[in-house]
């Protein structure tokens, strides 16, 4: 494969000093490729703002229908309003203004509930690009095709994805001679390159866009 994920396999096979392929195959490598984005992900490395439509009445939104590769939420807006709104503490404390009124008006409090957001009081009035939603998100799976051809890190980091395989690789192969120490040792030297990651200041992120 060519590109950065190209790279990324020869150092990695380089490394692992095998050169054929037989025993980490590209399927192998491009899936653990993946399992480390997933592990980024959840330290909320993605973020991006996404416009969910407001509907009259509705407080209920599904955000993984709303946003496909959502992870968490960070902060959410209503439209026309400068400040963010209030997250509750707890879905009851929802329930709890739910029961005490069920007029409609501009969304101040809102609370994620099994992945839906809950917003009151509920919307007055339709619109499109209602509630600005700051989220992290995972990433589209790496392929090493064309269409998604790099990782979605700096180059400079991109050892990072090599210590994640490599540890993998080892584990795989846990019953050779040494393997527990070389699985130690690239589980070590990735979360050094993560956290190296991780800090070098606020994650990228997306231009606003409207759901779909």
């Amino acid at each position: 494969m060519s590109g950065r994920i190209g790279r990324i396999i020869d150092t990695v096979r380089d490394l692992f000093n095998e050169s054929s392929g037989g025993f980490l195959p590209d399927e192998f490598i491009i899936r653990s490729m993946n399992r480390c984005q997933e592990d980024l992900a959840r330290e909320n490395y993605w973020r991006g703002e996404t416009c969910i439509p407001a509907e009259q009445g509705v407080c209920r939104i599904d955000l993984l229908t709303a946003i496909p590769r959502f992870q968490d939420l960070h902060q959410v807006r209503f439209i026309g309003c400068a400040a963010p709104m209030i997250p509750l503490d707890c879905f009851k404390e929802y329930q709890d203004l739910a029961a005490g009124s069920r007029s409609t008006g501009t969304p101040q409090y809102y609370v994620v509930q099994n992945n839906s957001l809950y917003v009151w009081p509920a919307p007055a009035s339709n619109s499109e690009s209602g509630f600005c939603v700051y989220h992290s998100y995972l990433p589209d799976d790496l392929t090493g095709s064309p269409e998604n051809p790099d990782p979605r890190v700096p180059q400079a980091y991109d050892m990072l994805y090599v210590y994640f395989i490599l540890k993998l690789a080892f584990l795989r192969d846990r019953h050779a001679p040494g393997a527990d120490t070389k699985f130690a040792e690239y589980s070590r030297l990735y979360e050094m390159e993560k956290q190296g990651l991780l800090g070098e200041g606020d994650p990228p992120r997306l231009a606003v866009r409207p759901s779909r």
